[in-house]
Order: structure tokens, then C-alpha cells, then sequence
């Protein structure tokens, strides 16, 4: 994948063309041409757009609030092309592979919030970890699904904007990791969180590091429109997903010292 700097890069440059773009907006309401005024922007588009003076309404935004979710989420991140949640990489960071078949085993590796750029994670250890395993044997190679949540909602919005996104990731992995002998998921804090939420699609092991389960006041959500009932749904369907693949997987969980 791409250095992190490259896709800072990028990322700025889709700020200034998005400013410039909305300049005569920004003057209209008197914000600043900056990301600063950019961001106030979107969330006044937001905000106008939500017709529920409930702050628990499961549904907060209406059709175009939901577009405007979608495109932001799908274009604003550091994922390799836009709408590219899903990443398959064959016998991935195997440069000389006699095999270049499918494997016979799966790793799904969900990503983070990392430092508010969303990315495809992990790519670089499994790398190391496949070439090693290539040498002691073409059939110990593995397959990666990179998945990613650009909306940092924790895998619960769908790529429309609307919190569909349990269903839409399910559907989605289960396709993929179908044709696997072996399923290992794997993530770190949002994405450790993602991978005991999709525990249920494992056939072989799950390891979330530092994993949120409840959600309720945690410092690391910052979406507004994540109500109290939607992360309580999180956290249930975490916990039977977790439930249903515990009889079945080993279930690794880590977590840092001062958790």
C-alpha cells in the first residue's frame, strides 16, 4: 500500500478542490475557505437535511443527507480507489508464486480509525508472514480481504449512507471467503472490533486488538448520528456473533496494559 504521507497528500488535495468547488457557498454564509469553514459547511448540509427533532432517531438523514454521507465516506479516506471497501489480494505480497491460483486459506483483515485517515491495514505484516510461509511451503500461502469502514461507524454504515452496514459487510465477506477451506479474521481497535462482529464467519481464528464492545459514551466514536439504540445493536450483534462462533474458533483478544 501507499505510505501514509502519499495518502495525506491526496487527501489535501481533495480538501482544496472541494473548497474551491464550494467557495461562493462558504462567502454566502460566512464561513472561512479553509477546511475549517469546509467542515462547518457539511455539517450545516447535514443538519438541514435532518427533518427528526429526535437526537434517537435511528433514521438521521433523510435520502440526500444519506447521498451526502456516502460521498464523503467513499472518497475522503485512504483506500486504494473510491467505494474500495473490499480488497482482495491473492497469496498476497508473494512476489514469485508458482501457485498464482487461489489459496486454501483466507485471512480477513478489518482496518482501524488509524489517525482519522481510514486505510487497507496489516498489509504489511501478513506480507512478511506469507513469504515466510512460502518458503516453508507453497500450500501454507494465504489469501487477504482487506476490509475497510470509511465512515468510522464502526461497520454499521453501508456504502449508501445508511446504517445498513452489518448486513451489507456480512453479505459481502461471507461471498468471499465461500470458496475458503480456512477463515481467519484479524483488526486492531475499530477493526478488532469488526472482526468479533464478523467472528460468526470465521472457520479457523479471530484476533481483535484493543476491540470496542460497548459503545456507550466511548471517546473514540465521534459520529453524531450513532444513537444510543444503534450502538446498543452494535454491541448485541457483537455479542452473538461472538457467542455463535465461540463453540466453533479460537478467539483471540488483546488488549493494552492500562485497559
Amino acid at each position: 500500500f501507499p505510505l501514509e504521507q502519499a495518502d495525506l497528500e491526496i487527501l489535501g488535495r481533495l480538501y482544496y478542490s472541494a473548497i474551491t468547488r464550494n467557495a461562493k457557498f462558504l462567502e454566502e454564509v460566512g464561513l472561512t475557505p479553509d477546511h475549517g469553514g469546509f467542515t462547518a459547511l457539511l455539517a450545516l448540509c447535514c443538519a438541514a437535511s435532518n427533518p427528526s427533532s429526535s437526537p434517537d432517531s435511528i433514521s438521521m438523514l433523510p435520502k440526500n443527507g444519506a447521498r451526502l454521507d456516502a460521498a464523503l465516506s467513499n472518497h475522503f479516506n485512504g483506500i486504494t480507489a473510491p467505494g474500495c471497501r473490499f480488497l482482495i489480494s491473492p497469496r498476497h505480497g508473494i512476489v514469485n508464486a508458482k501457485n498464482g491460483g487461489r489459496s486454501k486459506r483466507l485471512i480477513v483483515a478489518f482496518s482501524s480509525l488509524g489517525n482519522g485517515l481510514v486505510r487497507h491495514e496489516f498489509g504489511g505484516s501478513l506480507a512478511k508472514m506469507n513469504n515466510q510461509l512460502h518458503v516453508d511451503g507453497e500450500d501454507m500461502a494465504f489469501d487477504v480481504l482487506f476490509v475497510a469502514d470509511p465512515t468510522q461507524s464502526w461497520y454499521q454504515k453501508d456504502s449508501h449512507g445508511n446504517f445498513g452496514g452489518f448486513k451489507e459487510y456480512e453479505q459481502r465477506i461471507r461471498a468471499a471467503s465461500r470458496p475458503y477451506d480456512k477463515v481467519s479474521l484479524i483488526g486492531d481497535s475499530m477493526g478488532g472490533s469488526g472482526s468479533l462482529l464478523f467472528s460468526h464467519l470465521a472457520t479457523e481464528s479471530v484476533v481483535a486488538f484493543s476491540p470496542q464492545i460497548n459503545l456507550d459514551g466511548d471517546v473514540h466514536v465521534s459520529r453524531y448520528d450513532m444513537t444510543p439504540g444503534i450502538r446498543d445493536r452494535y454491541c448485541n450483534r457483537l455479542i452473538r456473533s461472538v457467542e455463535e462462533a465461540v463453540a466453533r474458533v479460537k478467539i483471540f483478544v488483546h488488549r493494552g496494559v492500562e485497559e
